[in-house]
């Protein structure tokens, strides 16, 4: 009789085990294909229109999807790539560098991009060079091979010039390489 109810408890743990994970699965799925639904819905084909609504909308599933299922983490980098963007787009630069900086897998594709994106956000919209330049950095410590770090190289140097500095700076750079050929 033991041996039955010990067998029967397993079993019972077994299946509720297993129907929690298939139960999650089957939530993760619909919560993915809520999120593909509206980012068909953001933007009109036709008239090349920004739908800020739906935007709004899926910005919050994807930060849902992040607190949710933190176990997937690719699947979650991605969204929380993709989070970014569109909060940038809807102008809400501080949000944007919090969801690249929730992004913390290195193997991450974009994860150069991130840092890249972060100090550029701070940069070019909240006009803070401070915190630019650590996104910067890092990313050139980080990343010295990667197109971006020559990016970020690039706007540390032009960093306190004013246009005209930088004009100038370039036509110096013409007028050297002219002089070569």
């Amino acid at each position: 009789m033991k041996t039955y109810f010990l067998l029967l408890s397993a079993s019972a743990i077994l299946f509720s085990c297993s129907g929690s994970e298939n139960g999650e699965e089957a939530e993760k799925s619909v919560l993915m294909q809520r999120i593909d639904s509206l980012e068909k819905k953001m933007f009109n084909r036709q008239n090349l229109n920004f739908d800020r609504t739906p935007a709004f909308e899926t910005v919050k599933l994807y930060m849902e999807f992040a607190e949710r299922f933190p176990d997937d983490s690719l699947q979650c980098a991605e969204y929380l790539f993709r989070c970014a963007d569109l909060q940038s787009a809807l102008g809400e630069h501080k949000n944007a560098i919090s969801s690249l900086n929730k992004i913390t897998l290195r193997n991450y594709k974009k994860y150069p991009e991130c840092i890249f994106l972060q100090g550029y956000y701070y940069q070019e919209y909240l006009k803070d060079t401070v915190n630019a330049k650590i996104f910067y950095s890092r990313l050139i410590a980080e990343f010295p091979e990667h197109p971006f770090a020559r990016d970020a190289k690039q706007l540390l140097s032009w960093m306190g010039k004013s246009d005209e500095e930088i004009l100038q700076m370039f036509r110096g750079k013409e007028n050297t390489e002219a002089k070569k050929k």
